[in-house]
Formats: C-alpha cells, sequence, structure tokens
C-alpha cells in the first residue's frame, strides 16, 4: 500500500508538490526557526506599539481624534492586542516610555530581522562561509527593519482607508474596503518580495520569490482577519488574573502562526526554484527508502551548507546510488552495471591502495558504483576506484597486476571523481587497445578528459 501511495505521489505533481514543501519544513526544522521569530517577535512588539503610542502622546497631545485614529489604523493589524493598547487615556507621552520602548524594541527587532536572514540562508542551504558575517548582518537587518516600518505605514494608510469607506456612502463603501483589502495583500507580497531578497545572502529574483510571497501576504490578511475572532473564543470567560495570561499566550500563538507560515512560504520558493520534488515517500521515517533525485539534492544541499569556510570541501555521497531499499531486499546485491572482480572471495583481503584494509567485494563494489566500475585488464590485472581518507578523500584509480603488485595509474594530485557521480555515472573507462591497456578519466578540477596508460605516473 504504501509503496502504491509512494508512486503515485511521485507521477502526479500535485500530490508530489505539497508533500516536498512539508518534508522540507521538516528537513530544515522549520518549527524552531519559526519559534525563534517568535521570541524576538514578541519582544519587539509591546515596545514598539507603545513606542509609536508615546511619540503620538507627544506630537498629537493637541488632537485626540487624530491619535485614535492613527492608533485603530496601526493596532488593526495585530487583531491580538488591538483592543488592549488602543485606548490613549494610558498611552500618554513618557520620557522613560520612550527610552526603555526604543532600546527593547530596537533589540528585538533586530533579533526578528536575523532570525528571518538566519531561517532564509537554511531554507535556500546557503553555504555558512557566504553567509554575512556578524557586522554586515546587522547592517542588512536594519534594510529590513526599514522595509517593514515601510509596509506597516502603507497598510495603515489603506486600514484607514478602508475603515472610513462609509464616507463613500452605503452602495460604494463595500467597494472601498474590499478594494482597501486587495490593495493591502498586494502592498505586502511586494514588501515581502523585497524582505525575502534582502534577508538571503544569495542572488534571488523576483521570480524566484514571488510565489512564496504573494501566499504569505494572503496568509498574514488572513491571519489578521481571523485573529481576533478564533482567539476571542479560545481566552472567552478568562478572569482578570487570568486575562493577562490569556493575552500573552494569545499573542505567542499568534505571532507563530504567523512566523510558521512565513517559513513554510519561503519553502514553498526553495522547493519550486530547486526543484526538489517529488520526495520518496517515507524518507523522514526511515532508512528502508529508495531516494529520488529530488532527496539527493535536498540531502546534498544541507550537507554542503554546513561548510564554514571558502576552502573547505565538503563532498556528499550515498550508498547502493541511494537505493537503499532496493540493496536490502537483494541482499548485499551487487548493483547494476557494475562488474563482479573475477575470483573474489565474499570476504578477503584486498590491497586498497597505500592503506591496505580488509573489505569485502560488496564494500569495493559499491564504491565502483560511485567512482567507475571494477575492471579486469587484458593480462588479468584488477583494476578499481578509491578514495583515500588520508589524501582529503582524493579519488584514484588503482591497478593490481597479476603478481599482485598494486599501484596508482594517475599522476599525483589528479582526482578522478567528478561531480557527475553524486547524481550516477561513470568517472573513468578501462580501454583495451593494441598496446595494452589504457585507463581514460575525467579530472575532478577542469572536468577533461584524459588518457594514461597502465605504466604511467
Amino acid at each position: 500500500m504504501t509503496e502504491r501511495l509512494d508512486q503515485y505521489q511521485r507521477q502526479h505533481r500535485w500530490a508530489g508538490f505539497p508533500i516536498a514543501v512539508v518534508y522540507k519544513f521538516y528537513d530544515d526544522q522549520g518549527t524552531y526557526l519559526a519559534a525563534l521569530i517568535t521570541y524576538y517577535g514578541f519582544l519587539s512588539l509591546f515596545p514598539l506599539l507603545l513606542l509609536l503610542a508615546s511619540v503620538l502622546g507627544f506630537v498629537l497631545q493637541g488632537n485626540p481624534e487624530l491619535q485614535q485614529r492613527i492608533l485603530d489604523s496601526t493596532l488593526s493589524q495585530f487583531p491580538i492586542i488591538g483592543d488592549e493598547l488602543s485606548d490613549p487615556q494610558g498611552l500618554r507621552g513618557s520620557g522613560i516610555a520612550l527610552v526603555v520602548g526604543g532600546l527593547v524594541a530596537i533589540y528585538g527587532a533586530l533579533g526578528v530581522a536575523q532570525a528571518l536572514q538566519n531561517a532564509m540562508n537554511i531554507a535556500w542551504a546557503v553555504p555558512r562561509h557566504r553567509r554575512p558575517n556578524p557586522l554586515r548582518m546587522r547592517m542588512r537587518s536594519m534594510r529590513i527593519i526599514a522595509t517593514a516600518g515601510l509596509a506597516v505605514m502603507l497598510t495603515t494608510v489603506l486600514s484607514a482607508l478602508g475603515g472610513s469607506a462609509s464616507a463613500f456612502g452605503a452602495d460604494l463603501s463595500n467597494g472601498v474596503a474590499l478594494a482597501a483589502m486587495v490593495s493591502a495583500v498586494l502592498v505586502n507580497a511586494a514588501v515581502f518580495v523585497l524582505a525575502f531578497r534582502i534577508s538571503t545572502a544569495q542572488q534571488l529574483t523576483v521570480r524566484e520569490v514571488a510565489p512564496g510571497a504573494l501566499l504569505a501576504a494572503v496568509l498574514w490578511q488572513l491571519l489578521q482577519l481571523s485573529g481576533t475572532a478564533y482567539l476571542g473564543s479560545v481566552f472567552k470567560g478568562a478572569g482578570t488574573t487570568y486575562g493577562v495570561f490569556a493575552l500573552v499566550l494569545g499573542l505567542l500563538a499568534w505571532i507563530f502562526f504567523a512566523a510558521a507560515a512565513l517559513v513554510l512560504c519561503v519553502e514553498i520558493n526553495v522547493v519550486h526554484t530547486k526543484r526538489l520534488y517529488p520526495r520518496s515517500l517515507l524518507t523522514p521515517f526511515t532508512d528502508n527508502v529508495n531516494l529520488t533525485g529530488a532527496d539527493q539534492r535536498a540531502y546534498s544541499d544541507a550537507a554542503t551548507a554546513q561548510g564554514f569556510k571558502g576552502f573547505q570541501a565538503v563532498d556528499v555521497s550515498f550508498d547502493h546510488d541511494g537505493q537503499n531499499a532496493t540493496a536490502r531486499r537483494h541482499g548485499n546485491a551487487v548493483p547494476g552495471g557494475a562488474s563482479t572482480v573475477a575470483g573474489m572471495s565474499d570476504r578477503s583481503v584486498v590491497p586498497f591502495g597505500s592503506w591496505p584494509t580488509e573489505i569485502t567485494s560488496t564494500r569495493l563494489v559499491e564504491s565502483a558504483a560511485r567512482l567507475g566500475e571494477v575492471a579486469v585488464g587484458t593480462d588479468g590485472s584488477v583494476w578499481w576506484a578509491e578514495a583515500r581518507p588520508s589524501e582529503m578523500g582524493r579519488s584514484v584509480v588503482v591497478r593490481r597486476s597479476p603478481d599482485g603488485v598494486v599501484s596508482d595509474v594517475v599522476p599525483a594530485g589528479v582526482n578522478v571523481r567528478t561531480r557527475v557521480h553524486e547524481y550516477g555515472g561513470g568517472a573513468w573507462w578501462l580501454v583495451g587497445t593494441a598496446g595494452g591497456d589504457e585507463l581514460w578519466f575525467t579530472e575532478y578540477a577542469d572536468q577533461r578528459l584524459y588518457r594514461s596508460s597502465a605504466g604511467a605516473d
């Protein structure tokens, strides 16, 4: 049953794509990324709104009506706490409130921006060495904060326009309110496009981030519309003491829903752009699976993203070419296309280059599945490929003569492994000629084809 479902979702994009998005969200620990955004968002939201109220208290002391309208328009975007902060009587201008609120707001806002950058870079698998250093990261955070501030200003104007729609008459009020809502979604979508591009340490096009940005804008609008009703029903009947806890928990829940939706929208962009679908249905639950190409790309990206230095090489490979379930069913069977070395027992001591190691023939053939095939020369010599840990994983081709002499048949420093092998493919070929066996191979650095005789060094 599971295999049939897996095959179905692999063949139908409408089923495979959302599954791949959820799996990418799980692989990147999206809930923890959203929780970090929630933490800093909670720290910054109250101080920012109180700071706004304090500034209005100073500037608009003689115009309480305008102060109330601005507060109502701004706080309508935060339905959980809007009613609690909309009373201007409790928001008089205060110098202490300005200083304390400003410091906490800056700390929290910078934290939100940095948490967003962290989430974006993890989702897009940007290597650690390519991410901004702490100073540049905070400078970029200021740009993100400015972008968010622009969004709040524009949507506040649109909210005020929608709130005063009755001035246009009963016939036009609904149309004006709807137009204001649609305009707010489009403005938010444009802001999300800017934020997604600024917060990622790699060049992204508008086309690559637009789908998730538009969905994020729609979800943000829905959260504003449904937040008050939903949480009002959840915390209905809370007393004075528990009302404070209800307010805090409601705000945390609302911010977390918004943050999780944001991270999910980012993952949609990543999966769509990098074509990380379809995924194996059981890959999050067990190793007994056959990985798809999307699985291997996703796991390879996650591994290479951990490179801390530009001169650090992270090499990723999968046993059995990722077809682990098939290999288990066949009980260590030789993968298709690889040659079995004649006369080699199931458990034998095989000279493995410069470091003799006891290995099985299966182990040797599995290595060949990634680096080329084990072959037998015209003179009865055995040829194979090996990766040497003592040489930082350099891959070489080794020849064992009929009398047992082991020697390398590629020049020192040459790495025969190519990037093609991460997804299958040969790196070297044994060619029999009239003058003897020749090794044809592709070199890792320049991806060119080379030829070497058995005795070459």
